[in-house]
């Protein structure tokens, strides 16, 4: 609702067929609403992933390495939004763990998906209705890319 939602660029893991497979999404939140309630201000943008994915196991010796990068349309011109290595979080393999522990599962079932969490923005946070967003490895030179278009709907009073 409204111009006030942004994008962030988020590594993902999901289970798929006995594999482990990392990809990339949007964090995608109405950042006015963010104010009243970082909780609400997610759950109400929709979250949109990439097509495609890799295996773990391809990258899991040099997680660190991949950079997750984002790109916004500001003033008619594409910007670099963010720009970090995946060093700075911590890996899918802790999350998992946490993940699990926290809820007593034996497993990180078929069919679930985490977000790895996002570096940060450069020149801060800002709405954009343009957003791209990109996975590289540097090591095995290969990027996941994906881009998408806000529709804003219009406030309602």
């Amino acid at each position: 609702m409204g111009p006030h939602s942004s994008g962030e660029v988020e590594a993902l893991v999901f289970q798929a067929e006995g594999q482990l497979c990392p990809s990339i999404a949007s964090d995608h939140a109405d950042r006015k609403l963010e104010a009243h309630s970082v909780a609400l201000s997610k759950q109400v943008c929709a979250k949109p992933a990439a097509t495609d994915a890799w295996l773990y196991a391809d990258v899991a010796d040099h997680i660190d390495a991949l950079v997750l990068r984002s790109w916004i349309v500001e003033d008619g011109e594409r910007k670099p939004y963010q720009d970090g290595s995946m060093a700075t979080l911590r890996t899918p393999e802790d999350l998992i763990q946490g993940y699990l522990g926290a809820t007593g599962a034996t497993a990180f079932a078929e069919g679930h998906v985490m977000t790895c969490g996002t570096v940060p923005a450069i020149g801060g946070i800002r709405p954009s209705q343009n957003f791209e967003m990109e996975l590289h490895d540097p090591v095995l030179q290969r990027s996941l890319r994906h881009r998408y278009e806000v529709q804003v709907l219009p406030e309602v009073a």
